[in-house]
């Protein structure tokens, strides 16, 4: 039996970071140095398209440079191999953030303080739902002014502009540069042994979108790949986990193997719907960092 775990972030909390606790995609470098150690000394942690059956990945999406800082070098000084997913338009050679990081970007900058800035930012987006009495930074990046971003579709980037002024804060123009990795610093994983995978263009969701468009995210997660010297056997992650019929089709003529976010063992599914588990910031010794210790097929694993 084989499990995948996922990851985003790994990192420090500082009020940068602060956005990626409190949506749960954030893990501390001191925490995941712990669940490494927790799961080396109880399972042999193995790469996407290993023909071992008995093995723990690791996968970490959207190329953040947590890889290059805290990542890399953990799991190197234990020799935990693991893969990675870049988004292809969103490097730091780019030259925007994606939107969800631009939202949380400003959110960390935000005067909070002042009341009425949690209003402008209500009204921005016409949500009608009453304004927290206290801002609450888990709120803003889990409730309806996030969730109103992530359905605007082609308005998305007028929405954030909108919030952007009622929050009063600019855009950082080097916000890619301080989160994400280059092409340089993914050849050197590449040449290191780490697996980089794709992870679409602009990570966009699949599922539903039109067969060119969404050629053309695929397509553009292989060239990043091609550009970087990746070997083939290449995996993909759809981004969101959003797929359907058309994506799997797409994606399954250009990669040998694709993730999703749904949870579930690696054994025995379709090669393209290939299940995962998100990995929480908690010591290994709770049982909530991760929800596969609950399955007891994970917990015999030699």
């Amino acid at each position: 039996m084989s499990w995948a775990l996922m990851y985003h972030r790994v990192v420090p909390r500082r009020p940068d970071t602060a956005p990626y606790f409190a949506r749960g995609t954030a893990v501390e470098p001191e925490t995941f140095a712990r669940q490494l150690d927790w799961l080396c000394a109880r399972h042999r942690l193995g790469r996407p398209g290993e023909s071992d059956s008995q093995r723990v990945l690791l996968t970490f999406d959207d190329g953040y440079r947590d890889i290059v800082d805290h990542v890399w070098p953990l799991c190197r000084a234990r020799g935990v191999p693991f893969a990675i997913f870049p988004v292809a338009e969103h490097l730091a050679d780019a030259a925007h953030p994606l939107w969800f990081d631009a939202y949380y970007d400003r959110v960390s900058r935000a005067a909070w303080a002042d009341p009425d800035v949690a209003r402008r930012a209500l009204r921005a987006v016409d949500v009608s739902e009453p304004c927290p009495s206290d801002p609450d930074l888990r709120w803003w990046v889990r409730g309806p002014v996030k969730q109103r971003l992530h359905g605007a579709g082609s308005t998305r980037a007028d929405l954030l502009e909108r919030v952007s002024t009622a929050l009063g804060v600019a855009a950082d123009p080097c916000l890619p540069a301080k989160l994400y990795l280059d092409r340089a610093a993914l050849r050197a994983l590449v040449d290191g042994g780490v697996e980089v995978g794709g992870h679409g263009a602009g990570h966009r969701l699949h599922a539903g979108l039109p067969a060119t468009e969404l050629r053309a995210e695929i397509d553009a997660a292989a060239a990043l790949l091609d550009a970087i010297g990746a070997p083939p056997g290449r995996s993909y992650c759809y981004p969101d986990g959003s797929v359907d019929p058309s994506a799997r089709r797409a994606v399954g003529q250009r990669f040998e193997r694709a993730f999703t976010v749904e949870p579930g063992p690696l054994t025995g599914v379709d090669r393209l719907l290939l299940p995962r588990f998100i990995a929480r910031d908690r010591p290994p010794s709770d049982p909530g960092w991760c929800a596969a210790t609950a399955d007891p097929r994970f917990t015999r694993l030699p």
